[in-house]
């Protein structure tokens, strides 16, 4: 506004002066006094010019002198703010390009799960941190940010410090933590064929986990206990403890655990940690609650002393057919044969002599305690803290575990009964028997039996003319009373629907234990181990309850995730005409549905379809609506476009996609009303209830 100013009056006295100047020459003409008034009119203009250009430069610099203070108070705010969120803990929203810019455009990757990828980066006031890319559109932005803002606030040394997030509209999230430098607790107690800078192979010694044993029960003790809502972490594995310079443990990857309420005493959530830790009451889905957390630390707690997994495959490809070791029921029963110090990892001597026995000895019993199936005898996180202090004294007797697995991996003595070993462990699962050599070896023999002994099936009657008649078919876990709820409410009256329940078998995703299951599976994944024997026994099953339905009435299967896999197994029966045993398959179909699952034994079907024409024509004329949520994070998006377009490429030319933006692994009434549309037209119901 100066310069401007400054700039009118010059211009204004200029011409002012050049107008008198040419006013006097007209007056006076040339004369002496003409030439001494122009000399001073000159100077005069002289003079504004140089003022002119002195303000012009005092302002230049002026203005950058502004800048640069400008810029100082810049960095110093930057560096301020820096502290004051380190102190406060508060989380910072980061734009992409921060992240961008932070992580080299990723390139340092640090570690890769199923739906997230870690980076480590440096922020610009030269913090060090980790930034979790996650993939799965697990959860909304809204649900995302509160449950940030609520973690990012908990402070505890054993905790790893969330720093902020970024969220890309339509595109993946990302969580930035705090960089530890040594890395997750696995890499130092199992195992590796790696070795460190200096040759030698990782192995963490005896006083350093009983240490970290205690750090992680103080951070979980917190989590719990100490918190305005309690936080459940969910997810207690050695990948997810972290150890920092001086070798104490974190704990991370809670930023996106459960939130409880102090008057809560269980809530319900779908299953997202890792097989081998998770608690019985979550399988079986009865709600977890912070009991759960204590089982996954238990079974973390065996690890760390016997530096070994707590289930391991091993033997047998065939998922049918694998041998599993049970490591928890090994060291019960090394407890009480007074051996226990056998089952120590048997590298710490030679890295410092045999570890202490008593610390030992507290150790594994506050982890038999831990792993306790029934959730109300398990120790809170704050009793295990004051046992591993040794503020209270250990229960020297914990009560041996009695869930199925335990049961079924016991030892046998020399020379058992095998028939007779057969019959009591087929009376505690159902449909297990254990051969001589696993039992002296703690592992398991998964071998179906016949007949599969299968739950109560449910049935709801139609309402109006009996038109059709479809088998549907639960999910993991779950059971058939859910399905009959279910269905009917549809607006189908003419329909029949069935509901069986799946048997109680042990299922290697969850590392071996029990839950209903139509068949066993490892993982979700196209160049996964088939379970055959049990998808045949399941789709005989579904066969059988079909086959006494009337001659004119229409015969269907559908079904939610592994119940939609078994479904559509049945649609691949019915077109090949054989069980995947050989066996005639007895049951004409006239439609199939699959909610949110998977095709399982994809890679032979096209081969089976194309060896018969008789193959090919039911396959061609068969009915089927495939549907899949983008959103959902159990069995992801992925795997039902997959499926379907496997089915389309095997000759299913009468498919049916359909994709339901934002569905996660549930049904809605959205989905349901397209079903409903669609077994409506291709069964040809009326709507008539006479």
């Amino acid at each position: 506004m100066e310069a401007k100013r400054a700039k009118v009056f010059a211009a204004s006295a200029v011409v002012s002066l050049l107008v008198l100047l040419v006013v006097l020459w007209i007056c006076l003409g040339p004369s002496t006094a003409s030439y001494i008034v122009s000399g001073l009119v000159f100077a005069a203009i002289l003079a504004i010019l140089a003022w002119v250009l002195t303000l012009y430069t005092a302002l230049d610099r002026m203005q950058m002198s502004a800048a640069r203070w400008s810029a100082l108070e810049r960095e110093e705010l930057r560096v301020e703010y820096s502290f004051l969120r380190k102190v406060a803990g508060l989380p910072i929203k980061f734009r992409l390009d921060d992240l961008v810019v932070a992580t080299d455009n990723f390139q340092a990757l640090v570690g890769r799960g199923s739906s997230a990828s870690v980076f480590r980066g440096i922020l610009d006031d030269g913090t060090p941190v980790a930034v979790k890319r996650i993939e799965a559109a697990e959860r909304g932005d809204r649900e995302f940010r509160s449950e940030v803002s609520a973690i990012a606030s908990i402070q505890h040394v054993n905790l790893v410090r969330l720093l902020g997030y970024c969220i890309v509209p339509g595109g993946p999230k990302f969580l930035v933590y705090e960089f530890v430098a040594n890395g997750s607790l696995d890499k130092w107690i199992f195992p590796s064929a790696r070795k460190d800078h200096d040759g030698c192979r990782r192995c963490l010694p005896w006083a350093v986990r009983y240490r970290a044993a205690v750090d992680v029960a103080k951070a979980l003790s917190y989590l719990h206990h100490d918190c305005r809502a309690r936080v459940l972490h969910l997810d207690v594995k050695p990948e997810n403890i972290l150890l920092d310079e001086g070798f104490r443990a974190v704990v991370a990857d809670f930023g996106l655990s459960k939130l409880m309420g102090k008057d809560e005493s269980r809530v319900v959530t779908t299953i997202r940690g890792t097989r081998g830790y998770l608690a019985p009451e979550w399988i079986i889905g009865s709600g977890v609650s912070d009991k759960s957390d204590i089982y996954s630390y238990g079974m973390v707690l065996l690890e760390m002393v016997g530096g070994r997994r707590c289930v391991q495959l091993v033997d047998g490809e065939v998922a049918s057919r694998r041998k599993w070791s049970y490591f928890p029921q090994i060291v019960s029963e090394k407890v009480r044969q007074g051996s226990m110090m056998e089952v120590v990892d048997e590298r710490l001597k030679s890295v410092e002599g045999p570890p202490d026995e008593k610390e030992v000895r507290t150790l594994v019993h506050v982890a038999l305690w831990c792993i306790q199936e029934k959730a109300e005898t398990r120790p809170s996180m704050a009793r295990v803290v004051d046992m591993l202090e040794g503020r209270i004294a250990v229960d020297e007797d914990p009560p041996k575990p009695d869930m199925i697995i335990s049961s079924l991996l016991s030892p046998e003595p020399d020379g058992f009964d095998e028939a007779g070993a057969k019959d009591r462990h087929a009376a505690a699962a159902g449909m297990l028997e254990l051969d001589t050599q696993s039992a002296t070896t703690y592992s398991l023999d998964v071998s179906i039996l016949r007949p599969v002994e299968f739950g109560r099936s449910y049935v709801v009657r139609p309402k109006g003319r009996h038109q059709a008649t479809i088998v549907w078919l639960h999910g993991l876990g779950d059971n058939g009373a859910s399905c009959s709820h279910l269905v009917e409410t549809l607006p189908l009256p003419n329909i029949k629907w069935i509901c069986p329940t799946a048997p109680t078998r042990p299922v290697a995703m969850f590392g071996g234990f029990a839950c209903t299951a139509w068949f066993d599976i490892g993982e979700i994944s196209e160049d996964g181990a088939d379970d055959v024997d049990g998808m045949d026994a399941s789709a005989a099953h579904i066969a059988n309850l079909l086959s006494s339905e009337p001659p004119d009435v229409k015969l269907g299967i559908g079904g939610f995730s592994m119940g939609a896999a078994a479904a559509l197994y049945s649609a691949t029966c019915f077109t090949h005409g054989k069980y995947g045993n050989g066996s005639v398959y007895p049951i004409n179909l006239s439609a199939v549905v699959g909610l949110s699952g998977w095709l399982p034994c994809s890679r032979s079907l096209r081969t089976k379809v194309d060896s018969s024409q008789d193959a090919a024509r039911r396959a061609a004329s068969l009915p089927l609506l495939v549907c899949h949520g983008r959103g959902d994070g159990v069995v992801p998006y992925a795997h039902g476009e997959r499926s379907a377009e496997v089915l389309r490429m095997s000759g299913f030319r009468n498919l049916t996609f359909k994709t339901f933006n934002g569905l996660e692994h549930y049904t809605t009434p959205e989905e349901m009303d397209a079903v409903c549309k669609w077994l409506t037209a291709r069964l040809r119901l009326d709507a008539s209830r006479s």
